[in-house]
């Protein structure tokens, strides 16, 4: 196979992944709601999904936060593994939603495994590829993430393109969704078997082989540094050797910190591209159903406010990964980067001022629609971009050890899992509640 096809093939494989371990359970359950208005309860559910699904992300957070406190660093095999467990769960999701997705209790549990699913890719397969794998990985795994939005919208578009009418049944197109997530575990498999993309494979000297092999012991080295707080062994060794026992403890917990300590100059891009994600999956998909029908000049239940939520959703969900890909092509200089993040950040503020009701005959207007499925579609292409040309900073930055990119990427990933939660947490609770509702003109 020669060096092109080699390298065609492990993009399409990682790609493939991506599309199994991310958002699409949660995608197509945005889409469900798009398409089924019965169940929508004018935007309450999708409120219910993000804040059901909030809480349990951020227990999985505390628990991603907490293990390198108590077992030491997460491990290459730990991570590989979670990652495996991440694509069943999304699988088993998808194909428990094409039986009963009329189930209210069913279509809120798949919101916890989706969310699950998703904010467990942030926290460990991109870490994950980042560092182990071959830097330019990280961009086809995201844009796989971000590849299986555009198929949920494509299909979910195909089956009804006013929110209303349905071409073919609901059953048939989680069908679709899980026919395609499969193929992903099908990839994954044939990555861990081969070692495909693997950064102490990919070298051709030997001298590099062997120093790539030396990095990926320095990052599963970090773990014996931070010893296991319930190795009680370990703990009383720390406390005769070192006199005091609370110093010691506040030592532990320095180094397992260590795991998320990120250099100064991958900070700003960490930062920023942290607040798009608040953006594109906190505010936007908790609030952009009700912004939409706000845009219609007769009632919250009018076509006008569903086709306008049936289009921002699917413009939205198939630019995020075109923004993914486009920054798979090439670096993105600093200040065009940080530009980016105001950008999206403004078109954020545009649904905002629509969910508000801020200058409402602006929104019913045709140009104010049109303003407002264009900030929904730009938010999510920004977005798609950016986070992934943060992890590509944090990847190639090869002046900087391994060790500390690859905290560099736990950080971003953390920190991303904890506030996007958060906010979507209150904000779901705020829409589920009715405080934050449509109003009729």
């Amino acid at each position: 196979m020669t060096s092109t096809c080699r390298a065609g093939f492990t993009y399409l494989s990682f790609l493939a992944v991506g599309t199994s371990c991310g958002w699409f359970v949660v995608n197509g359950l945005y889409n469900l709601v798009a398409n089924e208005p019965k169940i929508a309860k004018g935007g309450q559910l999708i409120g219910e999904i993000n804040r059901n699904g909030a809480v349990a992300s951020l227990v999985l957070c505390a628990f991603f936060g907490g293990y390198p406190f108590l077992f030491g660093k997460i491990s290459y095999r730990v991570e590989r593994w979670s990652s495996t467990f991440l694509i069943l769960l999304s699988l088993a999701s998808l194909l428990l939603l094409s039986v009963a997705w009329q189930v209210p209790a069913v279509v809120q549990l798949c919101g916890i495994f989706g969310n699950i699913v998703g904010n467990g890719s942030i926290l460990l397969l991109f870490p994950l590829i980042a560092t182990n794998y071959s830097g330019w990985l990280v961009a086809p795994v995201r844009a796989g993430t971000d590849l299986s939005s555009m198929i949920s919208a494509f299909l979910a578009e195909a089956q009804s393109s006013n929110g209303v009418d349905q071409r073919y049944p609901t059953w048939l197109l989680f069908a679709f969704y899980t026919g395609i997530s499969s193929m992903g575990l099908l990839a994954w498999c044939v990555i861990l078997k081969y070692r495909i993309g693997l950064r102490s494979v990919l070298d051709d000297a030997p001298e590099k082989a062997h120093e790539s092999q030396a990095d990926l012991e320095a990052v599963s080295a970090v773990s014996t540094a931070v010893p296991s707080v319930s190795n009680q062994e370990s703990l009383k060794e720390y406390s005769h050797n070192g006199g005091c026992y609370h110093g010691k403890i506040r030592e532990l917990i320095g180094e397992s910190l260590q795991s998320f300590a990120c250099p100064w100059s991958l900070l700003a891009p960490v930062v920023m591209a942290t607040l798009t994600q608040i953006t594109q999956w906190s505010i936007v998909p908790t609030i952009g159903e009700i912004g939409a029908e706000m845009c219609d000049a007769e009632s919250c239940s009018g076509k006008s406010g569903r086709f306008v939520f049936r289009i921002s959703l699917t413009l939205s969900q198939i630019l995020v990964p075109l923004g993914s890909i486009i920054s798979s092509l090439v670096t993105c200089p600093s200040f065009i980067f940080y530009i980016l993040c105001l950008l999206q950040y403004l078109s954020c503020f545009v649904i905002c001022a629509a969910t508000a009701g801020v200058w409402r005959s602006l929104w019913t207007s045709e140009a104010g629609r049109a303003l407002f499925i264009s900030s929904y579609a730009l938010c999510g292409m920004l977005e798609g971009y950016v986070i992934t040309m943060a992890y590509r900073y944090i990847g190639d930055a090869e002046s900087i050890p391994l060790v500390k990119r690859h905290s560099a990427g736990a950080l971003l990933s953390i920190a991303t899992v904890i506030l996007v939660s958060s906010c979507a947490a209150l904000l779901g609770a705020a829409v589920s509640d009715g405080h934050i509702a449509c109003i009729d003109p």
